[in-house]
């Protein structure tokens, strides 16, 4: 219980580099929008990124950059919706990415990391009423065995009945059992950690959400977790530096787009590739 503690301690602070003391870790902005008012699936395709959401009148952290304010996520589902947007599974990106899927002309791949039980409570039914769907990557030692009540002062997880009652929106990949924490020099343990414990936590991941897919704590990987994946039989993998997603990419270095709470409405339409005229 201790250890589940720190871990979850570790995501609240930690979740998008906000450290004590610290200012969030800046994220690279997208290209201009001339460079992107066209993006479709020759070009790449964009993976955003989620982590928390709370509506802003409820949350209790307005400065974590984890926590992004609902109506910020309803208008960017509303926007995707709008322009007819297709929302991919990673099985249609991994096709996609290997020159074996040719995914409709608007595309998009949305994913959520930690598993918090606000993606149950706000993003499900959102994505379910536009007919999206989403990847959420779940840290399986934090999940509840019974579901929790929830409240937006305190920080909780999908249960596993909340997840099997959300499949019909949502798949789960692999955030690590138990090794999305941050160590007494703040690595992240996914690098830090001996080998075989690496090895041992993530073959228990991919086994108990029967995943190929995976993201790397914090963004963080280097040569020896890359070239262990494959071994153990995940198939892609997501860091956090902004880049499309293209034909012939690592599938073991897949950047995201974090989608912060500061981002607004033309940023976002940056992103998914809508003109300043379209995005209006």
């Amino acid at each position: 219980m201790v250890n589940k503690l720190i871990v979850a301690a570790a995501l609240f602070l930690f979740g998008m580099g906000v450290t004590p003391g610290f200012a969030p870790q800046a994220v690279t902005p997208p290209p201009p929008a001339e460079q992107v008012v066209s993006i479709s699936p020759a070009l790449g395709i964009p993976v955003l990124l989620y982590h928390h959401l709370l509506p802003a009148e409820e949350n209790p952290y307005p400065e974590n950059g984890a926590i992004l304010p609902v109506e910020s996520f309803v208008q960017q589902m509303q926007l995707l919706h709008k322009h007819s947007y297709h929302t991919l599974s990673l099985a249609e990106l991994e096709l996609y990415l290997q020159g074996e899927y040719d995914p409709p002309e608007r595309s998009v791949v949305i994913t959520f990391d930690d598993g918090y039980q606000s993606n149950y409570i706000y993003a499900y039914p959102i994505l379910k009423k536009y007919g999206f769907r989403a990847t959420v990557f779940v840290i399986t030692d934090l999940v509840p065995v019974h579901t929790q009540p929830f409240q937006p002062t305190v920080l909780t997880y999908m249960s596993w009945e909340e997840m099997e009652q959300a499949r019909d929106v949502f798949e789960f990949g692999s955030h690590t059992c138990a090794l999305h924490a941050l160590d007494a020099q703040g690595e992240s343990l996914l690098l830090s950690q001996p080998e075989a414990v690496v090895q041992e936590d993530l073959l228990a991941s991919a086994a108990i959400l029967d995943t190929p897919y995976f993201a790397y704590p914090f963004g963080r990987h280097n040569k020896t977790v890359r070239a262990m994946l494959p071994e153990l039989g995940y198939r892609l993998a997501f860091a956090t530096h902004p880049e499309l997603a293209r034909p012939g990419a690592d599938p073991y270095q897949l950047g995201r787009y974090t989608i912060l709470p500061d981002l607004d409405r033309e940023g976002f339409c940056q992103i998914i590739g809508l003109t300043d005229e379209e995005g209006q």
